[in-house]
């Protein structure tokens, strides 16, 4: 039922900084699809959603030092006179470095 909203992660890459850590930037796009009734609340949405991870710091599951930050609320029409808004998202974590086991 709309509007729901959706969590997508684009790209990424990894790199070891250290004998111990890795550090991850993974990009994600967050949008709000709304119904044509339904415009201004979809746009409440999705400025609750950036406010909530604008700068966002600290522990997700294995990942720690995580920091997020967000770009600027977007929008266009979409079909059935249904409404997207969307920004996107950089997400900066390190995690342990693992190596596979030897076969």
């Amino acid at each position: 039922k709309m509007p729901w909203v959706l969590l997508e992660v684009t790209s990424g890459s990894r790199t070891k900084i250290s004998q111990t850590k890795m550090e991850e930037i993974a990009y994600a796009r967050i949008s709000v699809d709304a119904g044509p009734t339904q415009i201004n609340k979809g746009m409440q949405i999705i400025e609750r959603c950036q406010v909530m991870l604008e700068n966002l710091r600290g522990v997700i599951t294995t990942a720690t030092d995580v920091h997020v930050t967000v770009g600027a609320i977007r929008g266009w029409a979409g079909f059935n006179e249904a409404y997207r808004y969307q920004f996107d998202a950089t997400i900066r974590f390190t995690e342990d470095y693992t190596q596979p086991p030897v076969i």
